[in-house]
């Protein structure tokens, strides 16, 4: 899915590595809730993830918060 969102390899490079390592954190961390909450506005998160990611995102049970502003994990 990625690889047809998603034609730059270098913008789908960034965004499969960040995709990781907010996984590896909620992974390595299930206690912490600061893993399970992504900040939308982030430069990082903006300029690196683009909408490949917020779809990726998605399917991966990540929901923005009733303010819009943080995607928040489901799964437990």
């Amino acid at each position: 899915m990625i690889h047809t969102l998603c034609t730059d390899q270098n913008r789908r490079k960034n965004c499969i590595e960040t995709l990781c390592k907010y996984l590896d954190n909620i992974i390595e961390h299930p206690g912490e809730q600061k893993y399970r909450k992504i900040r939308t506005g982030n430069k990082t998160f903006m300029v690196m993830i683009t909408i490949v990611c917020i779809c990726m995102c998605a399917k991966l049970n990540f929901v923005r918060n009733s303010r819009g502003q943080k995607l928040q994990v489901l799964f437990s």
